[in-house]
């Protein structure tokens, strides 16, 4: 839907919350093409809509993951990165998160050379991953790559 003005999105509601502004899991294409910005390309069908570098992924027409590889938002919305860019640390955010009291662990990913936090109540995840050019620096200073929020348990 074309709206008249940019939907603001705060990145660390999302986190803990799971809620996407108005966007949750579980979200009909139907009813997000009526209560949401129009894709970068304008499309409401295929598995896979893009704003900026969000990505509403679909299974089926159910919204089933929210994905960000990094901070650039499309057109039609306007994010608040929290303390997020992409040199913020695994270790940096960990402690951001303690200091405010939300509730999150921190643990290696699926794949070597990954870590991840996940919220708690959300079951959002931050993904954290080795710089190839610094083997060996340590887990706590790896950058942010990317979220996610994903209605299958793995994530």
């Amino acid at each position: 839907m074309n709206l008249p003005r940019p939907v603001p999105i705060d990145l660390l509601d999302f986190l803990r919350t799971g809620r996407f502004e108005c966007v949750e899991l579980g979200a009909t294409q139907e009813w997000l093409r009526w209560n949401f910005p129009d894709s970068d390309d304008g499309s409401v069908d295929g598995n896979i809509w893009r704003f900026g570098t969000i990505e509403f992924h679909f299974a089926g027409d159910v919204l089933d993951m929210i994905f960000m590889g990094d901070l650039r938002a499309g057109p039609g919305i306007e994010l608040d990165p929290w303390l997020l860019s992409d040199r913020t640390t695994l270790s940096e955010v960990a402690q951001e998160l303690v200091r405010l009291g939300v509730a999150a662990t921190t643990r290696p990913g699926r794949v070597e050379g990954q870590m991840e936090i996940v919220f708690e109540d959300s079951g959002a995840r931050l993904g954290f991953v080795s710089p190839t050019e610094l083997e060996g620096l340590d887990p706590n200073q790896w950058p942010l790559a990317g979220f996610w929020l994903s209605r299958s348990a793995a994530g």
